[in-house]
């Protein structure tokens, strides 16, 4: 099925599904929380794909009956242009996150994972990983999906402060 095809059939399936579940658990529910709770199911890393899934409503009330919906599911990000906190406060530094043009990536500096270069970045909502030496994009299945531009690889560079990163590739 088309992926378009799969969009409609998610979002309308997911309404019928979110609406049986209100009146049964007497709860609020919103679409995220139906989307997050079948990819928590499924074990995705990115809750998009759980639209290749083509469950009907009657699939996700099965999966998510016994939810417990009460506890918040995700937890708002505020990006501050300077930092609030006091000069000289201890950081935890085993962690970068940058934010380039609208992207987040995360630099994990004690990653177990050193693929594709070690440290690399993450960017969770297109579940990519970035060769921080090459600008090759990896998918999941470690299978190259894309190469930034020098530019846009050192742009990410740039910004990262506290962790050394692998030398850039020729």
């Amino acid at each position: 099925m088309e992926t378009d095809k799969l969009l409609a059939k998610y979002i309308r399936e997911s309404e019928k599904a979110r609406q049986e579940l209100i009146n049964a658990l007497q709860v609020p529910i919103n679409s995220i929380d139906i989307q997050l709770g079948l990819a928590e199911h499924f074990g995705l890393e990115n809750s998009v794909e759980i639209l290749f899934k083509d469950l009907d409503s009657k699939q996700m009330v099965e999966i998510l009956k016994t939810r417990d919906f009460s506890k918040p599911t995700q937890a708002e990000e505020v990006w501050l242009e300077e930092s609030v906190l006091p000069v000289g406060l201890p950081r935890l530094l085993t962690e970068e996150i940058v934010k380039h043009k609208g992207e987040k990536w995360e630099i994990h500096k004690y990653d177990k994972d050193t693929f594709p270069s070690n440290p690399h970045a993450h960017n969770y909502d297109a579940n990519v990983k970035l060769d921080l030496g090459t600008g090759e994009l990896f998918n999941k299945k470690k299978e190259v999906v894309g190469k930034l531009k020098p530019k846009q690889l050192q742009a990410i560079r740039d910004k990262v402060k506290n962790i050394e990163l692998p030398p850039l590739a020729a």
